[in-house]
């Protein structure tokens, strides 16, 4: 499901994802970028992975389906279960080596959308939202008509902005949340 779908359904919980993006994840994608990242919420995705049976995703990389039009990008991946041994974590190949990261409840891996991956083809019970964000300058295309998160920086604060088509939707303050995800 999209992290859009998901926020006009279930609108408390989904504005708490992203103001938990805006406060621990937006920082080093900045940090990356250079400059503020746009978060787009029809590509970022909400899975669950169900104990008995789950569609395990084959061996790709996200440029294809999500970033085309765009020249940079980063993918943060957040689990609300401990992944990695009872339920799927990540499997990366670099260059035909293998790695299955271990990741704790609340925490996010991050990399970036040529990065060869799946999901671990073992079965548990887990959810995971994929967050896929790219620089603002280098939003083009159909990034520019979808519904985005930014943070901007106030004299009051940081702001979580809501904007599509380059029109504010909505602001939001960025506050401390002890339930913050960490990168």
């Amino acid at each position: 499901m999209t992290l859009a779908r998901f926020c006009g359904d279930r609108p408390k919980i989904g504005l708490d994802l992203l103001l938990g993006y805006a406060e621990a994840l937006s920082p080093h994608a900045e940090a990356v970028f250079g400059e503020p990242a746009a978060l787009l919420l029809a590509a970022s995705t909400i899975r669950h992975h169900g104990a008995e049976r789950a569609e395990l995703a084959p061996w790709h990389v996200d440029r294809a389906a999500f970033f085309k039009e765009v020249d940079q990008g980063l993918i943060f991946w957040l689990t609300f279960d401990d992944a990695g041994d009872a339920v799927p974590s990540i499997e990366f190949d670099y260059d035909g080596r293998r790695d299955i990261p271990k990741v704790k409840a609340g925490h996010a891996l991050v990399f970036g959308p040529d990065v060869l991956h799946r999901t671990q083809p073992i079965y548990g019970d887990r959810v995971s939202v994929e967050f896929r964000c790219v620089p603002v300058t280098g939003r083009r295309g159909s990034w520019l008509d979808m519904v985005q998160a930014t943070v901007e920086s106030t004299p009051t604060g940081r702001e979580l902005v809501m904007s599509r088509y380059q029109k504010t939707i909505n602001r939001f303050p960025v506050q401390a949340h002890s339930t913050a995800p960490q990168a």
